[in-house]
C-alpha cells in the first residue's frame, strides 16, 4: 500500500492530469475499510471524477457513515472490481456487529429471510452463529418456523 500511498499523495497531487479513478477510490476504500479511518478517505474523496469509481467510493463511504448495513453489503456483492471487494471484506464484520446490534435492539423477533439479507449471509445457522458471536450469553430465545424470537431485555429501572 506503500506504493498506492505515493501515488495518490504525491504523483496525483502534484499532477492532476494524471488522476485515475480506480486508484484513487482504492486508496478510499483501503482507508476506509482495511484503516477504519473515514475522516481521511472522505477528504480524499474532493479528488475523484465523478464517474462509475467515484459513485462506487461515495456510495460505500455513505454506507460506513450512516451505517447502512443493507446498502454496504448490496454494494459489496456488486463491486466492479475484486480488488475492491477483498479490501471492503475487511469491514464486512464491523457492519455485521452493527446490523446485529440494531436488529436485537429494535426488534422482538426478526424474519429469517430478512437477518440473511440484512448481514448478506446465505445460511440459516450461520445467523444464529452471527447472532451468539455478538451477544455472550445468546440474545436468541428460539428460532421458529424461520422466525428468530429474541429474549426480553431486563432493563433496570430507577426508582426515584
Amino acid at each position: 500500500m506503500k506504493s498506492l500511498n505515493g501515488l495518490v499523495n504525491d504523483l496525483y497531487a502534484a499532477h492532476k492530469e494524471y488522476v485515475n479513478s480506480y486508484y484513487t477510490t482504492l486508496h478510499i476504500l483501503f482507508t476506509a475499510c482495511y484503516m477504519r479511518q473515514l475522516r481521511p478517505a472522505i477528504d480524499r474523496m474532493t479528488t475523484l471524477k465523478q464517474d462509475a469509481e467515484g459513485r462506487f467510493a461515495k456510495n460505500v463511504t455513505n454506507s460506513m457513515i450512516h451505517k447502512n448495513g443493507p446498502q454496504f453489503f448490496r454494494l459489496y456483492r456488486e463491486t466492479p472490481y475484486e480488488s475492491y471487494r477483498i479490501i471492503m471484506a475487511h469491514y464486512t464484520d464491523v457492519m455485521r456487529n452493527y446490523v446485529i446490534r440494531v436488529l436485537r435492539t429494535s426488534y422482538m423477533s426478526v424474519p429469517m429471510d430478512l437477518a440473511l439479507e440484512w448481514l448478506d449471509i446465505d445460511e440459516d445457522e450461520q445467523v444464529i452463529v452471527s447472532f451468539n458471536g455478538v451477544f455472550q450469553p445468546s440474545c436468541i430465545e428460539k428460532v421458529d418456523q424461520r422466525i428468530i424470537h429474541f429474549q426480553r431485555r431486563n432493563k433496570k429501572r430507577s426508582t426515584v
